[in-house]
């Protein structure tokens, strides 16, 4: 029996409230168990009237209270499984409804209404533990993170194993032995040849963290962040085979791995509008999330009045959250000294001058072309004319890094070198963790709470 909060409002004549709360007792194995009114004092008279006319318990939201607060009373109370909103306009507007999806979402409740449904994603349960990197859309440095934190991991007694689920991902879940084989332009371009996406987040994991690594894939995101199409599951039962000691799941886009975590790690882009961080149901992923790394934090990308803006939004949404503000340096992985470089990115085209000079002057070579469009095939063609004056190729292993980029510069003859997207520090005022010493101790200390048996979330 599903059991029912039926949020009201005095906007409507109580028999006009009553009525509806019948329809819905008389829909199947649904009970309404109690009301939350949520203001409005139009068309009814005595609050003290409420109770007994609708014969249900009845709980309040004044100002002084918020719905995530009373929301969470109620359901301890009433063990509540979901909340049913039949108010409206003025006492309730969308931005207020979606605020509390967010509130009935964390409390594992599916939030309705008369044309809409939220429903908490199925999250199936692991027999190992799992860090999940969540983020809130793409492009703002899911894998660099999931990928730093499996180097910080597999240095200390852990053995972490990175569980990807891409837009390109494998039919069936592919284990990549990234601790073992050679990940390099001949394996990639082989891989790309049987018609798979050589590019995708597994592999890119695999080449930079040199850990075992689980493509999955899905398709289509909810809002709360649930897959329409997924085969995790298939995922983590092959990575449950392996002697391993923890799963870090990392999400696609604003899609959240449908696997039950003990930790989230949320990752936000500080070149994103604010909207991003505090709108629709952004504010659920950052509700799940103990540490939320800030990427990009720098100009042109985003300014200091900006990364404020996103820190306090943040620690308003979610006030025990711990925040690291970041930024990235491309780290090449191989030799580069004294050549002549075409650098190949996803990157924002204002930060091209930028890294330029990072790499010319920490790698001691001359970048003499260079594309932003490794996710648009027919730029990156046209742009990759320039590689005939070059001596090798730099590209991120993303997109058409492969087979575009990479394939090009083998019928040219020029080799390919590939290169991470390394994560720096920015010291913040209100970034509590303010160097690598410290998010690597984090990490640690997060990693040993959860293999030792820490409480899982959400709820």
């Amino acid at each position: 029996m599903e059991k029912i909060l039926a949020c009201i409002d005095g906007e409507h004549y109580l028999p006009v409230t009553k009525a509806a709360i019948e329809k819905l007792n008389n829909l199947p194995d649904q009970e309404v168990v109690a009301a939350l009114f949520l203001g409005g004092t139009e068309k009814i008279g005595d609050l003290n009237e409420i109770e007994q006319y609708l014969n249900l318990p009845i709980y309040f939201l004044d100002k002084k209270s918020n719905f995530e607060a009373v929301l969470h009373k109620i359901i301890k109370q009433r063990k509540i499984s979901s909340v049913f909103d039949l108010s409206g306009e003025p006492v309730v507007t969308s931005l207020d409804r979606m605020d509390f999806a967010c509130a009935a979402l964390f409390e594992g409740c599916s939030y309705k209404g008369a044309d809409f449904q939220f429903i908490p994603i199925d999250f199936i349960e692991a027999r190992k533990p799992v860090i999940s990197v969540i983020g809130t859309g793409k492009r703002v440095g899911k894998t660099a993170v999931a990928g730093y934190i499996a180097r910080v991991i597999k240095e200390t007694k852990w053995t972490p194993c990175i569980l990807t689920m891409g837009r390109g991902g494998p039919e069936t879940p592919e284990l990549i032995r990234g601790d073992q084989l050679i990940v390099n332009a001949e394996s990639l371009l082989k891989v790309a040849r049987q018609g798979k996406h050589a590019a995708s987040d597994y592999w890119e994991d695999a080449l930079t963290s040199r850990v075992i690594t689980i493509g999955c894939r899905r398709c289509a995101g909810g809002l709360a962040g649930a897959p329409f199409l997924d085969n995790v599951e298939e995922g983590v039962r092959t990575a449950e085979k392996l002697t391993i000691d923890l799963i870090i799941a990392e999400g696609s886009g604003p899609s959240i791995p449908p696997v039950m975590a003990q930790s989230f790690i949320i990752v936000i882009g500080a070149q994103q509008p604010l909207s991003n961080v505090k709108d629709v149901l952004n504010p659920y992923r950052i509700k799940l999330s103990e540490l939320a790394i800030i990427t990009n934090c720098e100009t042109p990308l985003a300014t200091d009045d900006k990364i404020q803006e996103i820190c306090t939004t943040i620690k308003e949404i979610n006030p025990k959250i711990k925040i690291c503000c970041t930024t990235f340096r491309p780290k090449v992985l191989g030799d580069i000294q004294n050549k002549t470089v075409f650098y190949a990115t996803t990157m924002p085209i204002e930060m091209m001058k930028t890294v330029v000079n990072y790499l010319e002057q920490n790698y001691n070579c001359n970048i003499l072309g260079t594309s932003v469009h490794l996710s648009d095939r027919a730029k990156l063609k046209e742009d990759l004319k320039k590689l005939t004056h070059a001596d090798v190729l730099v590209t991120e292993l993303k997109a058409s890094a492969v087979d575009v980029a990479t394939k090009t510069a083998f019928q040219m003859g020029k080799p390919t070198i590939y290169c991470d997207n390394e994560l720096q520090i920015v010291e913040y005022a209100d970034g509590e963790i303010n160097s690598i010493q410290e998010l690597d101790s984090y990490l640690i200390e997060i990693t040993k709470r959860i293999v030792k048996g820490g409480s899982t979330t959400p709820p």
